[in-house]
């Protein structure tokens, strides 16, 4: 005979498995369903890091990305440092190094989100500093 507490406890666990049955939280059968992603064909999970590849030669740019997609990351974070290479003279732009970019990271099976690049004041083409009469110089607190 099971005491009193057991058998609560017993019904409790045996109450909870039919729940998840009904419910199908436990089954044999895999998920139809993948978790939810706003990037189709990925997990929920992404794993990514920034990557600057403006501050390397283009030859670095496949090891690097090979070496990402082996590591298992799946997204990184581009431009957003990179003002100065993407409009070097004022209203002249200069994309074809990031589609380059763009392109090889997708060969790797990776991801990017193109950020603003206007990040860091050190980034800012010179052509702007000196044509709009920005004072972007380095001051202490006197002045």
């Amino acid at each position: 005979m099971i005491p009193f507490r057991a058998s609560r406890i017993l019904c409790a666990w045996i109450l909870c498995g039919v729940l998840l049955l009904s419910a199908g939280g436990i089954s044999g059968e895999s998920p139809t369903q993948n978790p939810p992603t706003q990037l189709a064909g990925h997990n929920a999970l992404l794993m990514g890091a920034d990557w600057y590849p403006e501050q390397w030669p283009e030859t670095r740019w496949e090891k690097d990305l090979h070496l990402m997609e082996a590591s298992h990351l799946n997204i990184v974070r581009i431009a957003e440092f990179a003002w100065s290479k993407m409009e070097p003279s004022e209203g002249h732009f200069e994309f074809a190094w990031l589609d380059r970019a763009i392109r090889l990271a997708e060969k790797h099976h990776i991801s990017v989100v193109l950020g603003t690049p206007t990040a860091a004041p050190a980034e800012i083409p010179q052509w702007h500093l000196f044509d709009h009469d920005c004072d972007r110089s380095t001051k202490s607190a006197r002045g």
